[in-house]
């Protein structure tokens, strides 16, 4: 009987044995087919992941000419409100920087000189004063002097 449990042992192990390789033959092509598609997968993903990488890097260069451009539109759109509202509302400006006074009276003289102008203006009581100018009459000096 002990002889007899021992060839069963014996021939359940073969069976086994044997069961392992039939299921190892089975497995392997698909195992392999797995990996191939895991290695392809890799690599189509690593390809995405330099695509978008180098778009990225472009819309970022891009980024940041557009954000420096943005920056100098808002540095003139302020001005232009400032002379803007200057026209419409001085008085509302009287506190304004003397800054912005010599810059506008700098563009006038630029355009004068670019038009080829130099048009003559009348001359306030700061101009009376400052060159010791006694008249009755209204005094007129030309603009780019």
């Amino acid at each position: 009987m002990v002889k007899e449990l021992s060839n069963q042992v014996q021939e359940r192990r073969a069976l086994i044995e044997g069961l392992g390789k039939k299921a190892k033959e089975l497995f392997e092509p698909s195992v392999e087919e797995v990996r191939k598609t895991i290695d392809l997968l890799r690599q189509k993903f690593s390809e995405f992941f330099d695509a978008i990488s180098s778009k990225y890097e472009e819309y970022a260069k891009k980024f940041g000419e557009l954000k420096a451009g943005c920056g100098k539109l808002e540095e003139e759109l302020r001005l232009a409100r400032i002379v803007q509202s200057l026209i419409k509302y001085p008085p509302e400006y009287e506190k304004l920087h003397i800054y912005y006074d010599i810059l506008l009276l700098g563009a006038i003289m630029n355009h004068c000189m670019v038009k080829g102008v130099n048009p003559k203006v009348g001359a306030g009581d700061l101009i009376y004063s400052k060159y010791n100018i006694y008249s009755t009459r209204r005094v007129e000096l030309d603009l780019l002097e």
